[in-house]
């Protein structure tokens, strides 16, 4: 009965959500990425990481929204793990750095001692390029590691601690004589739901 429900019930629920709960208004998107890159120009904005790099040097990849659930019917990361594992590997061993862009637990439909458990060996994963060459953000559905308690009390047996769980990151790769900024955030922060 409950799948039946879900079946049922899912587009229509999806469609109340999205056009309702979270509309965000362009203006508002608009100013609100561009003060929190305003804030990346402070040497000492918490909020915001900066990443420097020379363009030959540069090795990153940017994963996001991962949704790791609880290996339910509802968990949309259980049947992308193995890949996920393996794309991890691959990137520790060349000494890639790993940009985690929110979103990595699905922490609107499950609980946090349900996710972090039932994914011990994919965090482990994600903990290898800790603490030089892991670089975590937040979005919307795991807005929970904005807070610094959560983040030491949660993550504490999978990560040495102290991780900073940022905003936004600016990755400044050196060309030359000039510099490429590129700006990373989830992106939600003008949805007045997030």
């Amino acid at each position: 009965m409950k799948n039946l429900l879900r079946f049922l019930l899912h587009k229509p629920i999806l469609w109340l959500a999205n056009n309702f709960s979270a509309a965000p208004k362009k203006e508002k998107v608009f100013k609100s990425l561009s003060s929190l890159y305003a804030r990346s120009k402070k040497d000492k904005d918490s909020k915001v990481k900066v990443l420097t790099s020379d363009l030959l040097a540069a090795k990153y990849i940017v994963f996001s929204d991962q949704h790791k659930g609880d290996r339910s019917s509802a968990d949309d990361f259980a049947s992308n793990e193995a890949n996920y594992i393996g794309a991890l590997e691959y990137y520790n061993q060349n000494q890639f750095n790993f940009i985690n862009l929110g979103d990595s637990e699905e922490l609107w439909k499950f609980t946090s001692d349900k996710v972090l458990p039932t994914y011990k060996n994919v965090l482990e994963k994600e903990a290898a390029f800790h603490p030089d060459r892991f670089h975590k953000t937040f979005g919307n559905h795991d807005l929970i590691w904005k807070n610094i308690a959560d983040v030491f009390l949660l993550l504490r047996n999978y990560f040495t601690m102290p991780l900073k769980v940022y905003e936004g990151i600016v990755l400044k790769i050196k060309i030359s004589t000039s510099e490429l900024k590129i700006f990373f955030t989830h992106g939600h922060q003008g949805d007045t739901m997030s």
